[in-house]
């Protein structure tokens, strides 16, 4: 593939109040405002991220395919409220149901959060 640029693949992206969160395929976070295409701000993480952001409660939540799952506060500053692991590899994007995260790796389906 000499001489070809690599496609930068990138999640579905999550959109809320004008910003866009997304994750590159070189695990750039990049948070864009909508109406003007800029560059919020920016961080390189440390693992690769197949599922889509996903947002409840003020929080974006990103999942990376070594089971560990960042929250951000929603926003146009970089606030990381909580970094969490679980067990083996998840590749689907979480869904969040009656006050809880459900996040599902390859042996498991969990839920985490508040009883409805």
């Amino acid at each position: 593939m000499e001489g070809k640029t690599p496609i930068l693949q990138l999640l579905t992206p999550l959109v809320k109040d004008g910003i866009i969160y997304t994750v590159d395929s070189r695990n750039n976070l990049i948070v864009i405002d909508a109406k003007t295409a800029e560059t919020i701000y920016t961080k390189k993480l440390k693992n690769k991220y197949n599922s889509s952001p996903v947002y409840a409660g003020g929080k974006v939540y990103l999942s990376s395919i070594k089971g560990e799952t960042l929250v951000l506060k929603a926003g146009r500053k970089l606030e990381i409220l909580a970094e969490n692991k679980l067990p083996g590899d998840l590749f689907a994007t979480p869904a969040i149901a009656s006050n809880s995260i459900l996040i599902r790796n390859e042996f498991s389906l969990y839920r985490i959060g508040n009883k409805p």
